[in-house]
């Protein structure tokens, strides 16, 4: 029986402001954080922008409760850039 990790919720909730604040820096708007869990198959990803929320609800099937979502499969960062790029 796999044993569930919460290392990636777990990180992401505990770091939520110095993550925003990192990512903010850069001066986009368009900013989003994907940490995968690999033992459970799925990546948590976070963003405050709701246009970046309903995209990658769209395009990668993202289910976001608040500023954190989730997937229903496992995503490289590439994989998911590539999807973004292809459609905007």
């Amino acid at each position: 029986m796999r044993r569930k990790s919460i290392f990636s919720e777990k990180f992401l909730k505990s770091h939520l402001k110095e993550i925003e604040r990192a990512l903010t820096s850069f001066g986009s708007e368009n900013w989003f954080l994907t940490s995968p869990s690999i033992n459970e198959g799925k990546n948590y990803l976070f963003t405050k922008n709701p246009e970046m929320k309903k995209l990658l609800e769209k395009l990668i099937g993202a289910k976001f409760n608040g500023d954190i979502g989730t997937t229903d499969k496992l995503w490289l960062r590439k994989e998911i850039l590539k999807e973004l790029q292809s459609k905007h």
